[in-house]
């Protein structure tokens, strides 16, 4: 039998943030992050157009958390 977080002594989460980081940290593979964020290092425009190499561009770097200033994303879209 599980008990509860107030029966450990734990308080609740009541932040959005700090739910989602621990979902993640139950849920998701302990590499996830740091394999899209290799995904996003490798990714290359090759066979794509340029309207789906933005869609994955963007969608790699959402998922992989990886925080970017404009410029040095700029830079990373560009020389990709």
């Amino acid at each position: 039998m599980q008990l509860s977080k107030e029966q450990k002594g734990k308080p609740k989460i009541k932040k959005w943030d700090k739910m989602v980081s621990k979902l993640k940290g139950m849920f998701f593979l302990k590499d996830y992050q740091l394999n899209l964020f290799r995904q996003l290092q490798n990714l290359r425009q090759k066979g794509m157009t340029i309207k789906e190499y933005t869609k994955e561009f963007y969608k790699l770097s959402i998922r992989s958390g990886h925080v970017e200033d404009d410029l040095e994303k700029v830079y990373r879209y560009i020389n990709s």
